[in-house]
């Protein structure tokens, strides 16, 4: 009769240890998905913060905005990325310059 009870409980203690896994598993997957989602909200608003107005402007953000924008994004919008490369700074060369 004890051996059934020991059996029963071993199964009940395996399945506690089962069950406080996949909860730790759970609180980290939600843990590590937040981060991520943080990291992209940021992402996104520091790419925003670096278009010039007028480009703000075009596409209907105001930048004192942008965070309420970005906030409204879902996790898909926050993958997004930029079609433009970010602008170059152009440099020029006036020591080729021939005096008139």
């Amino acid at each position: 009769m004890q051996s059934v009870q020991s059996g029963s409980t071993q199964q009940k203690q395996s399945k506690i240890e089962r069950n406080a896994e996949a909860i730790s598993q759970g609180l980290i997957r939600r843990w590590l998905g937040k981060a991520v989602r943080n990291w992209q909200r940021r992402k996104m608003i520091a790419a925003l913060h670096a278009l010039d107005c007028r480009t703000l402007m075009d596409i209907g953000i105001e930048r004192g905005a942008i965070e309420d924008v970005v906030d409204g994004f879902d996790t898909r919008e926050l993958q997004m990325v930029p079609l433009a490369a970010a602008p170059q700074a152009v440099f020029f060369d006036h020591s080729q310059r021939r005096a008139a």
